[in-house]
C-alpha cells in the first residue's frame, strides 16, 4: 500500500506504507494534513483516518522489520537471505558463509557441516593401522613366551594366565584410545588427520562418560554386519548407529 498527502497545495507521494510513520513522526504529516491511499474512497485529514487504518499506522511506527542475524540492522524482507532460522543481508553474506565453515553459532543455533561416509571411513582406516601397530608388541611377546610357558606338549597354567592378560590388553588399548581421545579432543588421530571431530547434537564437546558409551555403541554398530556404520552413508546428518544412540554428530572442524 502507498500513501499520498498534500504539501503546500500539491500532492506528494507515493510513500510506502512502512515509511509513512516516519513522515508522521517528523511532523511532515499532521492531524490536519490531507492524506489518501488505495483503501480510501476520498482524501481526508490524517487525524480523521478511520481507527482501523490509524491503528495500523501506529503499530507500524513502533514495530521493526526483519533484521540481519549477523549485523542486527533492519532491512526489507526481500533484501535478506533466509537460511534455516537465520536471515542475512548481502553485506554480511561473506561473514555468514565463513561462520558456516567454522561451525559458528548463528542466532543461538549451531550450524554444522557433517562429515561424509568416506571421510569417516578414512579416519577409521588410519586408526585401525595405529591399533594394529600398538598391538604388535603384545603378539610378539606372546609368541616368545609360548614355548617357555608350555609344560611339555601342553600349555601350563602360567601360559593361560599370560594369554588372558595379553588378550585383555588388546581389548583395553583400543578402548582407552577411543575414549580418552574423544573425551579430551573430540577426535582420534585418524579424525584429526582428516579434519573431522565428534560433538554432541548441539555442537558441545563430548564428556568422558558419553565417549565411553559411544565406544560400546560403536562396537555394536560393527556386530550387526557393519550395518551400523553403513547408516552414516544414508542418513541426512551422516549419523551412524552409534551416533543415533549417543546423540552425537561427526563434523568438519
Amino acid at each position: 500500500m502507498h500513501w499520498y498527502y498534500v504539501k503546500d497545495g500539491d500532492k506528494a507521494g507515493p510513500i510506502a506504507d512502512r515509511d509513512f510513520p516516519d513522515f508522521v513522526a517528523r511532523g511532515e504529516v499532521s492531524d490536519e494534513t490531507l492524506v489518501w491511499n488505495e483503501t480510501m474512497s476520498d482524501w481526508m485529514p490524517y487525524g480523521k483516518v478511520p481507527d482501523t487504518l490509524a491503528a495500523g499506522i501506529a503499530q507500524a511506527s513502533v514495530s521493526t522489520g526483519p533484521t540481519c542475524s549477523i549485523c542486527g540492522k533492519e532491512f526489507a524482507a526481500d533484501q535478506l537471505i533466509d537460511f534455516e532460522n537465520a536471515r542475512v543481508c548481502a553485506g554480511c553474506k561473506p561473514d555468514f558463509i565463513q561462520q558456516i565453515k567454522e561451525n559458528a553459532e548463528i542466532s543461538g543455533e549451531t550450524v554444522m557441516q557433517y562429515a561424509g561416509f568416506w571421510r569417516r571411513f578414512g579416519a577409521v582406516f588410519i586408526d585401525g593401522i595405529i591399533m594394529y601397530v600398538a598391538n604388535l608388541p603384545i603378539g610378539f611377546v606372546l609368541g616368545i613366551m609360548m614355548p617357555l610357558l608350555t609344560d611339555g606338549s601342553e600349555p601350563g597354567a602360567m601360559f593361560w594366565v599370560a594369554f588372558a592378560v595379553m588378550y585383555l590388553l588388546q581389548l583395553l588399548i583400543p578402548a582407552l584410545y577411543m575414549i580418552l581421545m574423544h573425551g579430551k579432543y573430540g577426535a582420534t588421530v585418524g579424525k584429526k588427520a582428516l579434519g573431522i571431530k565428534v560433538v554432541m547434537s548441539d555442537g558441545s564437546p563430548l564428556s568422558y562418560g558419553r565417549a565411553t558409551g559411544r565406544y560400546f555403541a560403536y562396537i555394536l554398530s560393527g556386530m550387526i554386519l557393519y550395518i551400523g556404520y553403513i547408516m552414516a552413508g544414508l542418513d541426512d546428518q551422516k549419523r551412524a548407529l552409534h551416533d543415533h544412540m549417543c546423540n552425537t554428530r561427526v563434523i568438519y572442524k
